[in-house]
């Protein structure tokens, strides 16, 4: 996948604009791929800002198939929470599968996977989910992880 950002767009920003809360930003990015059902302009802008020029692209192409697989595959329709209402349990387990996979843990990511997707689709969202916590990480976004129950 090619960002529709140019050159020109990129050049006018700079590289790696402060972003005030990392959860917040990824959690605004999934309710507007499912509004939208792909990357909008305004998800391009907020990785950028998240991820920097540098890794954009991953982060984007990661992004999507992870939300793409959800959309098509998820074990249930996802619930999203509102502007005031905080995270629903649907978008606490994305940050959740990315958290563990930035950490490595493989027993909670197969636990979240579990209950995300079934069985056959669970090593594919896996590698999307590792894709896009491997940019967090290298951009020095570290998602916590909250305890198993």
């Amino acid at each position: 996948m090619t960002t529709s950002l140019s050159p020109l767009d990129l050049a006018e920003r700079p590289a790696r604009p402060a972003c005030p809360n990392t959860e917040q930003l990824l959690v605004w990015a999934v309710r507007r791929w499912y509004l939208h059902g792909n990357i909008s302009r305004e998800i391009e802008v907020g990785f950028l800002s998240l991820c920097g020029i540098a890794e954009i692209e991953t982060a984007l192409v990661a992004f999507n198939d992870l939300m793409a697989t959800l959309a098509r595959h998820g074990r249930r329709r996802m619930i999203l929470g509102g502007p005031r209402g905080g995270f629903s349990h649907d978008e606490r387990s994305i940050l959740t599968l990315l958290a563990v996979h930035q950490h490595e843990d493989e027993t909670y990511a197969a636990a979240i996977l579990s209950w995300l997707v079934p069985a056959g689709v669970a090593e594919r969202l896996s590698a999307y989910a590792t894709l896009l916590a491997g940019t967090l990480t290298r951009s020095g976004h570290i998602l916590p992880v909250p305890p198993l129950h």
